[in-house]
């Protein structure tokens, strides 16, 4: 497979992609012309057909390609490694006067490794139910669904689509509330 001469950073960061990607490097071999050189339209006709990991490699490398816009919203799917493999990607195209510094963020990436911060849990209705249970209030899932949709409790922490979560110090100050016979205002729906 052949790439223009004024594709040399391009290529590598292509070349990569496809040593960790075989089946995009079939893909891109599959979408050569008459004299091996690399069509990255035909490419991206053959990668059509691939899902998941590989069709997010297959849209960065038509993009590293183009030098066009990437939707970085395809990276949420990815595992650590994967975006590490994408960062060494993009790695392969930056120059000296590159406007970001992938090193830098793969050094705060390995911290905030280490840090090891643990995810942020977010309690959903079901997990409220268990909750006011454990604490000696009789509402079940279903109740608790009917005092959310009525605005007694308090604003959800997060959404979900349409499923609301909460963290757990705030339904723990609700019950507090609760308990004591406080009134507790109603949120806006």
């Amino acid at each position: 497979m052949n790439f223009s001469e004024d594709k040399n950073k391009e290529d590598a960061a292509l070349l990569y992609i496809f040593a960790e990607y075989p089946e995009l490097e079939c893909d891109a071999k599959t979408a050569t012309d008459e004299n091996a050189y690399f069509k990255v339209n035909q490419f991206q006709e053959y990668a059509k057909k691939r899902e998941g990991t590989q069709k997010v490699f297959a849209k960065l490398a038509a993009t590293i390609f183009k030098q066009g816009s990437f939707p970085l919203s395809l990276f949420n799917s990815l595992s650590d490694d994967e975006l590490k493999t994408a960062f060494e990607a993009i790695k392969h195209c930056k120059d000296d006067k590159a406007a970001f510094n992938l090193t830098d963020y793969e050094r705060t990436v390995k911290e905030n490794a280490v840090a090891k911060k643990p995810p942020r849990e977010y309690l959903g209705q079901t997990q409220v139910a268990s909750l006011l249970q454990e604490k000696g209030i009789d509402l079940d899932k279903r109740k608790v669904a009917v005092y959310y949709k009525r605005g007694h409790l308090p604003s959800p922490t997060v959404m979900l689509g349409k499923t609301p979560g909460w963290k757990k110090e705030v339904i723990e100050k609700w019950i507090e509330d609760y308990k004591t016979g406080k009134i507790v205002a109603r949120r806006k729906r």
